[in-house]
């Protein structure tokens, strides 16, 4: 894999990670990357778009009236609202194809299904890019994908973006980014640096026998060894990880009742087998004591053509999962489907 700034950023603070790089290569790599930076998706003047933001918020756009409304909550009203532990699952190429709830196969997800019961699913989101790169952006700073750029790619601009892990920080969370492969590619490494994560971990922090996937560490392993640093934070914290089990070649240490001949197989094979890590992973969790104040955000990074090889510019490819679980869930918010559209 090509060597990027990621190989070399390992400070939270930005001025350190400047000096760790090569400014001969940097120049060199902007002049053969060099490209116009003009918005082509532009189509009204600032005034006009500020607007129309404006009238977004008061519910009205011309003659169309929007179900915005503002809603006043205070701490004693909302338990949400006080200080809980946050756990996000980011699920790569999970898509709803493989989520009976969503419309997909039987049977492929057990695990999900029982923590769709005690939570809230979403029924219609839909990722906001197609590679990792832009789907770690768009869950973590809430920045959409661009059809022909990945602002991770663009270090002075990714790192000047507002993001979730900054704003617990600022707020007294540790932090904690587990991810089983490695972080050079796109940029990863670099942008997650920027976040001001406590601590993270990638394919170099796992044994060779851990490795047993061309990627990095699968997903059993690396789900396990996330619940152990978990266990070593103070809360409130945040954790998360990004799954790779269910990238291709699909090459994991299981067999389940798909045959894993073609790769629609292997696609359903793999499914499984992150979705009974994930059981594992929940069941661990159950047994600790800062579960009880914990959320977990369950969604995928971007849909696949997998199963039944779907067009990437077909809806249903884009389809994807995203459910809220955890004990401070109001009960009646417990088995909740959201069916509003939406993304990351």
């Amino acid at each position: 894999m090509p060597i990027n700034e990621s190989a070399v950023y390992y400070s939270a603070h930005l001025f350190d990670n400047h000096a760790a790089t090569n400014p001969g290569w940097s120049v060199g790599h902007s002049l053969v990357e060099a490209r116009s930076t003009e918005n082509r998706y532009k189509v009204m003047e600032d005034a006009v778009a500020q607007q129309r933001i404006e009238n977004l918020k008061w519910g009205r756009l011309g003659e169309i009236t929007y179900q915005f409304r503002k809603t006043e909550f205070t701490k004693d009203s909302v338990p949400l609202l006080k200080p809980v532990n946050l756990v996000f699952l980011m699920l790569e190429s999970h898509t709803a194809q493989v989520i009976e709830e969503l419309g997909g196969m039987k049977g492929v997800s057990p695990n999900l299904s029982r923590l769709i019961k005690e939570g809230i699913l979403f029924e219609n989101i839909y990722g906001s890019g197609y590679r990792t790169d832009q789907g770690l952006v768009s869950i973590l700073a809430g920045y959409p994908a661009q059809p022909d750029q990945s602002i991770i790619l663009l270090d002075d601009k990714a790192s000047s973006l507002g993001s979730l892990p900054k704003l617990l920080k600022g707020n007294g969370y540790q932090s904690l980014f587990v991810y089983g492969g490695e972080l050079t590619f796109a940029n990863i490494g670099l942008w997650l640096t920027n976040q001001r994560f406590d601590k993270i971990l990638s394919e170099r922090d796992f044994t060779s026998e851990e490795k047993t996937q061309r990627w990095g560490a699968d997903d059993q392993v690396v789900l396990q060894r996330m619940l152990q640093e978990i266990n070593q934070l103070t809360p409130p914290f945040f954790a998360a990880t990004l799954t790779l089990s269910l990238h291709p070649p699909y090459d994991v240490p299981f067999k389940s009742q798909w045959a894993a001949n073609t790769d629609s197989e292997k696609f359903l094979n793999s499914a499984a087998f992150v979705d009974q890590a994930l059981g594992a992973f929940f069941q661990g969790a159950a047994e600790q004591s800062w579960v009880e104040k914990a959320i977990f955000v369950l969604v995928a990074d971007h849909g696949a053509s997998q199963p039944g090889a779907v067009g990437m510019d077909r809806p249903e490819s884009r389809h994807i999962p995203l459910i809220i679980y955890g004990k401070p869930l109001l009960d009646e918010w417990k088995g909740e489907r959201i069916k509003g559209f939406g993304n990351h």
